[in-house]
């Protein structure tokens, strides 16, 4: 593991990208999202918040980790399956546990999707034992 990051700051300024073959599993008919046969919207979320994810995941200490709280994105064009597209993200606010990033899709020099994206840091073990308990009062095995 690269603990080239163990002492940096987690700060407003920080960039992650990634990239991504469109795979007929990432379809909007795949997701059932819609009827055609291109780069789904929920994969393309998913795709955003995977990016922002491990873009912080470097600066946080062992056992702590980041859920999805929010979205605001607008999916702006279709990429055909088969297609690369590529995810950038930055950091650009941290207020205490909560982690604001703005994102963006592009498909070449054409933009698919962009917006922002909100994620709280949490504590694995504590959030585990809560999903957990709720399970448990609800009588799931």
């Amino acid at each position: 593991m690269d603990n080239s990051h163990e002492h940096m700051t987690l700060k407003p300024g920080i960039k992650h990208t990634q990239t991504k073959t469109v795979m007929a599993s990432d379809s909007a008919i795949a997701f059932g999202s819609g009827t055609v046969d291109v780069f789904g919207t929920p994969s393309m979320v998913a795709f955003m918040e995977n990016t922002c994810k491990n873009c912080v995941q470097p600066y946080l200490v062992e056992g702590e980790g980041t859920v999805g709280i929010a979205l605001n994105i607008r999916h702006l064009a279709a990429a055909p399956i088969g297609a690369t597209v590529k995810c950038e993200c930055e950091l650009i606010e941290v207020e205490r546990k909560i982690l604001t990033f703005t994102v963006k899709v592009s498909m070449g020099d054409e933009l698919i999707g962009d917006g922002t994206h909100t994620r709280a840091r949490v504590d694995f073990v504590r959030f585990q034992a809560k999903a957990d308990e709720k399970k448990k009062s609800m009588g799931l095995s």
